[in-house]
């Protein structure tokens, strides 16, 4: 490890040791940058011997301070329990401060969410660029399977500027993106989450496997999503899930989702009485059909009768 000017890099993987009284680790050096000590390659941080600090919840690493950033690093490994008995919610890590940014950074193998994006936090401005979640499930919680996603947001209403791109999101138990909890506008531009929603195996069923699912009945919010693909997922592939907020895709791909007919199968699932969705420019190959309501506005997607893909589909 060296450590200059606010800056830790890594010269090589390191295991993470279990802290004194499953209290996970805490970062709140403001400003501070953890990253690889060369640029693209990813310095592993094993975190198998970590507990969790509660039975129903606990981080792995909370970073809490502002303007924190991790760069070409991958946290691998983290199966917390509290004095042997597996904990509920967890995650991987849990960046909480304003300005966060994540720079092609991969979480995978971890019992729990992989990223809780602002738990508890002020997550303003965070920034995930590149990277990928995956393999996150959570067979020993109180609801097996059915939490595990590869990345969830929480924010408030004040908490804007979040923008995810570039980030892959497979292979999680659950789902690839939740934001049920978040009150103010994401953005995703080119990610992919695929094969979300199965155990281990890839085969037997786990939560409810939605590629990326943009909400929930709580909160009306205006998300975007642009040139996003979702593929195989065992649920949706882009789903509101109740959000009537006017959310806009543009330019997104659906490849098969339904795959399992879990849950409410469906590609395109925007179908509350009220919702404001705009859809434009986007496709759906193979997989179950949409679900969208009345008040969706539609144009030049795939479905579309006749079919009307502009010029700049992806």
């Amino acid at each position: 490890v060296v450590t200059t000017n606010g800056k830790i890099r890594l010269k090589s993987d390191i295991t993470l040791p279990n802290p004194a009284s499953y209290t996970g680790i805490i970062i709140s050096t403001p400003g501070l940058t953890i990253e690889s000590d060369t640029p693209g390659t990813r310095r592993t941080l094993d975190m198998s011997l970590m507990m969790s600090n509660s039975t129903t919840g606990g981080d792995g690493i909370r970073f809490s301070g502002d303007s924190q950033t991790i760069k070409d690093l991958r946290f691998t490994g983290y199966s917390p329990s509290f004095g042997g008995t597996p904990s509920d919610r967890v995650a991987a890590i849990n960046p909480r401060g304003t300005n966060f940014t994540s720079i092609n950074c991969e979480i995978d193998h971890v019992s729990g969410r992989g990223m809780a994006l602002g738990e508890g936090g002020t997550p303003t401005n965070a920034h995930i660029s590149g990277g990928i979640f995956h393999h996150c499930s959570d067979p020993n919680s109180s609801s097996p399977y059915g939490n595990a996603d590869g990345l969830q947001i929480f924010c408030g209403a004040s908490h804007t500027g979040i923008v995810v791109e570039d980030l892959e999101l497979n292979d999680n138990s659950d789902d690839g993106v939740d934001l049920f909890f978040a009150q103010a506008p994401i953005t995703f531009r080119r990610c992919k989450a695929g094969r979300n929603g199965f155990r281990a195996d890839g085969v037997t069923l786990g939560g409810d496997g939605t590629g990326f699912k943009l909400g929930g009945d709580t909160y009306t919010t205006a998300h975007l999503v642009e040139e996003c693909l979702a593929y195989d997922n065992a649920g949706g592939g882009f789903s509101a899930n109740d959000n009537n907020g006017a959310i806009v895709l543009h330019r997104n791909t659906s490849i098969r989702n339904g795959r399992a007919g879990n849950g409410y199968p469906a590609s395109y699932i925007f179908d509350g009485v009220s919702s404001a969705a705009v859809l434009e420019d986007n496709v759906k190959y193979a997989g179950y059909d949409n679900y969208l309501g009345a008040g969706v506005t539609q144009s030049y997607n795939s479905w579309n009768n006749p079919p009307n893909i502009g010029a700049e589909t992806s």
